[in-house]
């Protein structure tokens, strides 16, 4: 996904999200009711506060609309933004792979690579392995279709180097999780 110049860290998560919910079957309302099941176990007392009365329609209702007003174009446009306790929150509750992408734009604005780090046991050990692969082979496929053109990299392919970029930046991202892994289980 094309990296937006200009944009603040919330516009960013908000176009992540707005893909999320165009192209799934995903809601305003779940993602809601997601945040709100997840954000008092990730965010301490005293930090920012969906709404929570006990009265579920309510709450959700409530905190829909106000998700609504966060996503809404005009809103991210005239200062929109979601408070900072919430970001990691909501990156957490977002589906794949949007939520991904999203994670690797906010690295990539400020210069660091996003790693994740595998969970363990053998399923995951082998999760680990095929990430890497499969990321290698994309990898590979967009160098290829770059070097199609004239038998090397120039300027005529600029137009696939953004995701060429992203491609190869997931391959390292992988194989760093993959490191982790193995840092972890060889303790």
């Amino acid at each position: 996904m094309k990296i937006q110049q200009k944009e603040t860290r919330s516009q960013t998560v908000f176009r992540h999200t707005r893909a999320m919910l165009h192209a799934t079957s995903d809601t305003t309302e779940k993602l809601a009711l997601r945040l709100m099941e997840a954000h008092p176990t990730m965010v301490p007392p005293g930090g920012y506060q969906f709404k929570d009365t006990g009265n579920l329609i309510a709450d959700v209702t409530a905190n829909t609309r106000r998700i609504e007003r966060w996503l809404s174009e005009d809103a991210a446009a005239s200062n929109g933004r979601m408070p900072i306790d919430v970001e990691e929150t909501w990156l957490a509750c977002m589906l794949e792979p949007y939520k991904t992408d999203c994670f690797r734009d906010l690295h990539i604005r400020v210069g660091t690579m996003p790693v994740l780090i595998p969970k363990s046991g053998a399923i995951h050990d082998h999760k680990s392995i095929a990430d890497l692969m499969r990321e290698t082979g994309e990898a590979v496929q967009a160098v290829g279709e770059m070097m199609e053109t004239g038998g090397g990299i120039g300027p005529e392919d600029r137009h696939l180097a953004g995701n060429t970029k992203k491609q190869l930046i997931d391959v390292i991202a992988a194989a760093h999780g993959l490191i982790e892994r193995i840092n972890e289980g060889t303790k």
